[in-house]
């Protein structure tokens, strides 16, 4: 059962605080999964488009090495194109002493609001605006989730496996909003948390 109806969070949702948006982002995942296939099906193609054109350079420059090293074991690789987009864009610590997480996508999508001046992004925020009314939750804290999802989404595992089967797919895209909410949520406190106790 929702938490919260979402004739109440549409009218209200610029006011809920966080522990609210939280549980109407799990009460989606269990109640309303047709919210996340409708970001799947909707606004994912246009970020995935994006995400293609904004890191073009970079995703061809080691095509040539990623076709030879999938043509050997295309079982380990899966899909070529999200197997370049995983090897090249996943988040990783930057070296040769970890001090920091480097995450290209984030960097390049970082919230909604950042997106709405850019030409090349255009598409994907009216699609977005369009799947978050759709949903009931006409607001930018509600966009970006669906933004930090994708972005998971990207960074996936299983990312080159998604092509072989919609169910695969639609497990991706739930862990993504799972662990969206996670991050945005339950991490982002307890590092707060951490910050308090070491001052």
């Amino acid at each position: 059962m929702l938490c919260y109806s979402l004739d109440i969070m549409k009218t209200e949702s610029d006011s809920l605080v966080m522990s609210d948006r939280e549980r109407a982002l799990r009460a989606i995942l269990t109640d309303r999964p047709d919210v996340i296939t409708d970001l799947e099906d909707t606004v994912l193609p246009k970020f995935v488009s994006a995400v293609n054109l904004r890191f073009q350079e970079q995703l061809t420059k080691n095509r040539p090495r990623y076709t030879e090293d999938c043509a050997r074991a295309p079982h380990l690789c899966g899909d070529l194109d999200n197997f370049i987009v995983l090897q090249e864009l996943r988040p990783r610590f930057d070296a040769p002493i970890p001090t920091r997480v480097i995450n290209p996508v984030r960097e390049a999508f970082p919230g909604f609001q950042d997106l709405l001046d850019d030409a090349e992004t255009k598409e994907l925020c009216e699609a977005l605006v369009s799947w978050s009314r759709r949903a009931g939750l006409d607001a930018d804290w509600f966009r970006d989730h669906g933004l930090a999802v994708m972005r998971h989404y990207i960074a996936d595992w299983d990312l080159p496996w998604v092509k072989v089967s919609p169910s695969i797919q639609r497990y991706v895209m739930q862990r993504s909003w799972l662990g969206a909410i996670i991050w945005d949520f339950s991490l982002a406190e307890y590092l707060e948390q951490l910050k308090i106790s070491t001052n």
